[in-house]
């Protein structure tokens, strides 16, 4: 007896959403037939999920030179963007990096590896900010972590100005190692050439980051190094 095939709708969308990247994973690539075939959907529902899952970046679009002949079909790869969908250890590797860091080398040599990144982070931001005023400057680099970060707020108060950070992408390992939030301290400072501090912060338990932008002028040249 056939299997009726089922819509999308059938199917929890999001246990559908998952599977199909899965599956695209799991097989280098796929076309849409193919997918419906192993999901048991109609090619309509297949083809409503793929749209969703190209327009969020997470697989790409390219046609299929195999055939001999007739139009060359479309097939779904995932994107990088895709692929941190998938479980990873990025985590405990940093954090690894770091105490290596410290214990073979030294403090020293942590914080010149620090201050490297945040030194790379100043020559990728500085031509975006060019002559831009300081509430400009502050508004641009709400994209410090991620373009159009929506877990970033900028706040007057009086003289000085509040970077709030209301989600940190790396709070796992700047639990264990606050180290890592020089380079975004450093990086700013830098940047602006204004005093910047971090007067809360996850790890005292505030629920977030908070750097305060002063109106004094400050030497960007020396890398602070806190809670090493």
């Amino acid at each position: 007896m056939a299997v009726k095939k089922k819509d999308s709708n059938d199917t929890g969308v999001n246990d559908l959403r998952s599977g199909i990247l899965l599956h695209i994973k799991s097989m280098r690539s796929s076309s849409s037939e193919e997918l419906a075939k192993h999901f048991k959907v109609t090619k309509e529902g297949i083809r409503k999920q793929l749209i969703g899952l190209e327009k969020a970046g997470l697989i790409e679009r390219s046609a299929d030179r195999s055939a001999s002949t007739g139009r060359p079909a479309a097939r779904y790869s995932i994107t990088e963007t895709g692929e941190n969908e998938f479980p990873k250890n990025y985590d405990n590797l940093a954090l690894q990096l770091i105490e290596a860091t410290r214990r073979k080398l030294g403090k020293p040599q942590l914080t010149k590896l620090l201050a490297d990144v945040a030194e790379a982070k100043v020559a990728s931001w500085k031509p975006r900010l060019g002559n831009l005023d300081l509430r400009e400057k502050l508004e641009k680099l709400k994209d410090i972590y991620a373009t159009d970060d929506p877990h970033i707020r900028i706040q007057r108060n009086g003289s000085e100005f509040l970077v709030i950070e209301d989600n940190c992408p790396f709070l796992n390992v700047a639990m264990r190692e606050p180290a890592i939030c020089s380079i975004t301290v450093n990086t700013l400072r830098q940047l602006l050439g204004l005093d910047v501090s971090r007067i809360e912060r996850f790890q005292s338990g505030d629920g977030r980051c908070v750097f305060k932008i002063g109106p004094r002028k400050v030497n960007t040249g020396d890398f602070e190094l806190e809670g090493a």
